[in-house]
């Protein structure tokens, strides 16, 4: 999925355990919404962010 502009995430929708960190070029899967205020200039913020497993 591209979210034209990019998409910004708290680390908080991170849904792994542990430390919730991802690294950077790190392919996810997220559900998306409009900001209903001034994220840092995003059109798009993610929630529920899991990343992608290699097979």
């Amino acid at each position: 999925m591209q979210t034209p502009g990019g998409c910004w995430v708290h680390f908080s929708e991170v849904e792994i355990d542990g430390f919730r960190a991802l690294d950077p070029g790190q392919e996810v899967d997220f559900e998306w919404q409009k900001p209903t205020g001034a994220v840092e200039g995003f059109a798009f913020v993610a929630t529920q962010v899991r990343p992608v497993q290699a097979d």
